[in-house]
């Protein structure tokens, strides 16, 4: 009896599954490896201690050059081959359309294939696909929806929740054989609001700005000299809170229109991008720079307000603006304000002097740069082409 215990627990941790994670460079291959860490574990929990799960990570641009989701999954069939695996999951940064809604997944049943469109589960991608992962392995197990999380899928056009915001969709693709299922979002607004956030989260706005050493040295430096004349710190004083907040729009507005412009970051029409693939890189484009000068220009506003402690005496400051009493917290914050308004303007101009490449793989992620490089060479192309026939014609 003891031996037959024995022998049933051996066989139940002999099911080893192993699951490919092929990714784009950059961002979706951090955010693979950060998944292989969670999910044996994640996996192992949702489906039961007798299936014992292996992740392995595999970087592919591939990923990143195809434009179209049957090619990638054509060419990760073939690419799989060499590889033992019971399922792949590409994580790709391409958005992907269907019936002018974004898709999250689509799961090829016959080939035990998934894509994952990462711009398509917006800023919190991590988290949530991880539970899409978890729902594409339930689908692709033994072909059937199990219930060892508790229920059942439901039929095909009903819906799910995968945020308090947002519903998903199940369809069956493919004909009426069902070969493929596709996750897409129900709500068109609500899908392209996502798609966006993602390709944004893609740019890291966040790190863009700490590159540009040029440009906050040039700032802070034209903030700080203001800093020593009265001008400024009357105007601090007259400015209301409403007028500072435009001149802080203003700041910024202008700061990003003129990196977009001086460094040809606006991607105009072409024979290889449409116009809603067009009108929606030049959107995460604007919403990337928005956001990297927004908080380089708080880092500013907090710095000079840390420097005016210092650099402003009060008796001074009361005596030549004027004040009936000595300055506030609020006077202190409203001069720097202004300061950090003036230096965002004048690091305009330090970020117009960057290297136009550098500026490139500093803003985009990895698709959209390939994307510019490609759309570039194209327009070259063209262009020599028509200086071809215009020696002709002479």
């Amino acid at each position: 009896m003891l031996n037959e215990r024995f022998m049933y627990e051996e066989v139940r941790v002999l099911q080893i599954i192993k699951i490919g994670l092929v990714a784009a460079p950059e961002l979706p291959t951090e955010l693979a490896n950060k998944l292989a860490n969670d999910l044996p574990e994640y996996l192992g929990h949702q489906f039961g201690s007798d299936v014992s799960w292996e992740i392995e990570v595999v970087t592919d641009a591939l990923t990143s050059v195809a434009e179209d989701a049957d090619e990638l999954i054509n060419e990760v069939h073939k690419r799989r081959g060499s590889k033992n695996w019971n399922y792949t999951i590409c994580l790709t940064d391409l958005p992907i359309f269907s019936e002018n809604r974004v898709v999250l997944t689509d799961v090829y049943l016959v080939q035990d294939i998934a894509l994952l469109s990462i711009p398509a589960f917006g800023w919190t991608a991590r988290r949530q696909i991880k539970k899409m992962i978890i729902k594409v392995v339930q689908e692709v197990y033994d072909k059937e929806p199990i219930t060892r999380i508790g229920r059942k899928y439901k039929a095909k056009g009903d819906t799910e929740k995968v945020s308090p915001f947002t519903k998903v969709r199940k369809k069956k693709m493919g004909g009426k054989e069902g070969k493929y299922l596709r996750y897409l979002f129900q709500s068109k607004w609500g899908g392209h609001l996502r798609v966006l956030s993602g390709m944004t989260y893609a740019n890291e706005p966040l790190q863009i700005m700490s590159s540009f050493r040029g440009v906050i040295a040039i700032a802070f430096a034209t903030g700080a000299y203001g800093l020593i004349f009265p001008s400024l710190w009357m105007l601090s004083d007259a400015f209301s809170v409403t007028r500072l907040s435009i001149l802080s729009v203003f700041a910024v507005c202008i700061m990003t229109i003129w990196i977009i412009y001086a460094h040809g970051l606006w991607e105009r029409s072409s024979e290889k991008n449409t116009k809603k693939m067009r009108r929606l890189y030049n959107s995460a484009t604007v919403f990337t720079l928005l956001i990297a000068v927004a908080t380089y220009y708080i880092a500013l506003m907090l710095l000079f307000f840390v420097v005016i402690l210092f650099v402003v005496p009060p008796e001074l400051y009361q005596t030549q603006v004027g004040l009936s009493a000595a300055p506030d917290f609020m006077n202190y914050i409203k001069l720097g304000w202004v300061a950090a308004s003036v230096a965002t303007m004048a690091g305009a101009i330090g970020a117009g002097l960057e290297r136009e490449e550098r500026v490139r793989n500093i803003t985009y992620g990895y698709r959209q740069n390939k994307r510019h490089k490609e759309l570039e060479q194209a327009k070259k192309e063209e262009e020599r082409k028509r200086e071809v026939s215009e020696n002709r014609d002479v």
